[in-house]
């Protein structure tokens, strides 16, 4: 789930990135890397399932269910406490959950992308700290001469305690002979300095003569860093730092030495610690992911278990995402460890998909800093998209600097009025204008367009894991909102995975494997690609009305695919039907009248047969029964505005697919009292019932000669028969002819 985030600007270092990154180049045992498109388009995330709370319930029926309403892929949130116990030990009962799932995917034809959702002390795994000699105690504490003769180290009065140094005690350094080793050391420093971490080594100084001090620096394996610190004023106290970090990142320093000079000198100095600013006593910092090299190396080994469950599953089925959200200081920290843990999985797998996101909760604007090995081409590009955070996150308690906003929200346009903005909290404020006050389409192309002209360039898949509204957003913005997102993905050729299944942002019932809003799913579905009873889709599908059955408003109008012509029952306000023939029997799952002047009450037949009298066989019991005031409706609109008018969606969906070839809808009584009901188009969605799986053999055999293909004969494998079929007996299906193995 995505989180409120403000932008900062950080500087990109590619320490270490670039070896990760040669790792990666390097194939495994010498083979070559294979490609294939994953290809996503729509999926839905299964969150607080192994992830979070963990308190939803996913079964097959669940899978089943999606797979029959089109949905080509789930994305699961899995947590390390869930998949993990506390010893670091595997929890069987969680791997077997997911591998559970991921056989229900398996089975009914959806693709899988495991997520690792949360880390444990994700945050912060402790903290560093420094060191911090201000010597008030009167005592010298590590520091020692490292020499018996001609160096001095002890605690004097401050000579001058004035200015920036009020201290009264401070560290007296004598230097009685000319040289160019002898000064004062500190053992056991057991510092690590980094870019992120104790960059800077600060102090005050006050030095008898100008000059430079020396300060040596030496790691435990042997590295040696030499900085200096040229003196410009002599017998003033001087703030001032030096930095070893150049050669020293990463090695943890085990000795310090101070030279006071190269001729007989004298200093005093005093607060010398390690510190993560250059300008200030920043001493303590807390250990995290992007800078602790064990939490690094734990990430990396958590997804070595994580792969060796999982690799037994094919390559066009899962993938693995390396992180949700990350929150790394900057893109280039996130980059080198997404590389780390890429290069563990490719020493495996180098053929696997693997997810990456953006910096900064997947922000679709860090996704142009996404740094990734040229040449591997089995990576899909993440983010997340829930811009602006004021309208889909909608009195969302987590939302410290928006839970409280009551005043009015909308979309498209301003998402807040000048009015009810200028009265909010400057912090509101700021954050609100981070990600901008008025949204619609376009800026949402203009936004997720940064990361599909990213993956261009890099000749990768893009993705967007995670979209989505919470529950408290006035319903029609949060439908149109979600509308316009897949809609944008889809133009851009991009898949799109729905925040979430269950729960504030989700459709289905808790616990029942049905769908509970499916005003939801009408939003995400692409009724463009999917809708059988389109001619755009379906070049068999007819369509007949008892008012109107041809003509400018024929019953075509409402199969042709186009949201600017309708069929209309003209005067008739009363009863009258409309109704179609897909041209084969469907599994419906799903059906939503697309209304310009919608039915006050209507009911839906469906068949899979005609009678004696070619027409086909109703029954009695109707498959859809709605008595809605205008009220009731919730109004959508066509997102090209390809129209003017009213477009008022109807959807239902059924909790078991329903057989049908002809699908009718009775108007009883029309909205208006002047005008019968008008309908833009129907759409549909179903699968052919038992396509491929049922041929109807012929009277002829065949003894199959491999070697020997015949003209017209197709080998056609995993086909159910209506009998027991004997190898070479002949069958045919849709014009052709197909021979048993």
């Amino acid at each position: 789930m995505n989180k409120f985030y403000n932008l900062f600007c950080g500087i990109k270092s590619m320490a270490g990135f670039v070896l990760a990154m040669l790792m990666c180049c390097c194939p495994q045992g010498g083979k070559a890397q294979t490609t294939e498109v994953f290809g996503l388009k729509q999926g839905v995330n299964i969150g607080d399932w192994l992830s979070q709370k963990a308190n939803i319930s996913f079964k097959e029926s669940d899978v089943q269910m999606l797979s029959n309403l089109k949905y080509d892929h789930i994305r699961i949130p899995v947590d390390e406490s869930i998949l993990f116990n506390a010893d670091g030990s595997k929890n069987a009962e969680s791997f077997t959950k997911l591998h559970t799932a991921v056989e229900w995917a398996r089975k009914y034809n959806l693709k899988v992308i495991v997520d690792l959702h949360i880390l444990n002390d994700n945050t912060s795994s402790g903290s560093m700290k420094s060191f911090v000699d201000d010597f008030e105690d009167g005592q010298p504490g590590k520091w020692k001469p490292n020499s018996s003769s001609g160096i001095q180290v002890e605690i004097a009065g401050n000579p001058d305690a004035s200015g920036i140094n009020k201290s009264q005690k401070v560290l007296h350094i004598t230097q009685t002979e000319p040289s160019n080793w002898k000064g004062a050391e500190r053992r056991e420093v057991m510092i690590t300095p980094g870019v992120k971490t104790f960059k800077y080594m600060r102090f005050r100084v006050r030095k008898n003569k100008t000059g430079y001090i020396t300060f040596k620096f030496e790691a435990e394996d042997g590295t040696v860093a030499y900085q200096g610190y040229d003196v410009k004023t002599p017998n003033q106290w001087i703030e001032a730092d030096v930095s070893p970090y150049h050669k020293l990142e990463g090695k943890r320093i085990s000795r310090i030495t101070i030279r006071p000079d190269n001729d007989p000198a004298e200093l005093w100095i005093d607060d010398i610690a390690f510190s993560t600013s250059h300008s200030g006593y920043r001493t303590t910092i807390s250990k995290t992911l992007w800078n602790d090299n064990n939490a690094q190396q734990h990430f990396v080994e958590l997804w070595r278990q994580i792969q060796g469950e999982l690799k037994q599953y094919p390559n066009n089925l899962l993938a693995y995402e390396l992180l949700n959200e990350p929150t790394a200081p900057t893109a280039a920290d996130w980059n080198q460890l997404a590389a780390k843990a890429l290069a563990a999985i490719r020493m495996e797998e180098l053929d696997r998909k693997v997810v990456i996101g953006s910096n900064l909760w997947n922000n679709v604007t860090q996704v142009p800093l996404i740094e990734v090995p040229a040449n591997d081409k089995n990576i899909i590009l993440t983010f997340h998209f829930y811009n602006p955070h004021l309208l889909t996150h909608y009195q969302a308690s987590w939302q410290s600097l928006l839970a409280h906003i009551t005043a009015p929200v909308q979309y498209p346009g301003p998402t807040i009025s000048d009015t009810d903005f200028q009265l909010l909290s400057e912090a509101s404020q700021k954050a609100i204008d981070n990600e901008g006050r008025t949204f619609d389409k376009a800026k949402i192309k203009a936004l997720i367009g940064q990361a599909v002209t990213r993956a261009q360039a890099l000749g990768l898949e893009v993705w967007c894991g995670e979209f989505g509204c919470y529950n408290r957003t006035p319903v029609q913005s949060r439908l149109r909102w979600i509308e316009d997102v897949a809609q944008v993905c889809r133009e851009y050729g991009v898949g799109h995975c729905l925040w979430n299944f269950q729960g504030g942002f989700g459709f289905v019932a808790p616990g029942q494997s049905k769908i509970a809003d499916p005003y939801i799913l009408n939003a995400q579905v692409d009724w463009e690609r999917l809708n059988i009873a389109s001619l755009k889709n379906n070049a068999d599908v007819k369509a007949f009305a008892d008012e109107n059955a041809t003509g400018a408003y024929g019953a075509d109008k409402a199969v042709d695919g186009i949201y600017s012509t309708r069929w209309g029952a003209g005067n008739n306000t009363g009863a009258c039907s409309w109704w179609i023939d897909l041209g084969k029997t469907y599994a419906v799952s799903m059906i939503c009248p697309l209304w310009e002047n919608y039915a006050r009450q209507y009911e839906v037949y469906m068949a899979t047969e005609k009678g004696a009298d070619g027409i086909p066989v109703w029954g009695t019991i109707p498959a859809v029964s709605q008595d809605k005031r205008l009220g009731e409706y919730i109004r959508t609109y066509i997102s090209d505005g390809v129209a003017a008018g009213n477009y008022i969606s109807d959807p239902h969906v059924f909790d078991s697919p329903v057989k049908a070839r002809y699908i009718k809808i009775k108007q009883l009584r029309s909205a208006s009292a002047s005008w019968g009901s008008s309908l833009w188009e129907m759409q549909v969605l179903g699968t052919p019932d038992n396509a491929g799986t049922s041929i109807d053999k012929t009277t002829a055999s065949h003894a199959e000669n491999p070697a020997h293909a015949c003209p017209g004969i197709y080998t056609l494998s995993g086909v159910k028969v209506h009998q027991k079929p004997a190898r070479g007996d002949i069958y045919l299906q849709g014009g052709r002819k197909y021979v048993m193995r």
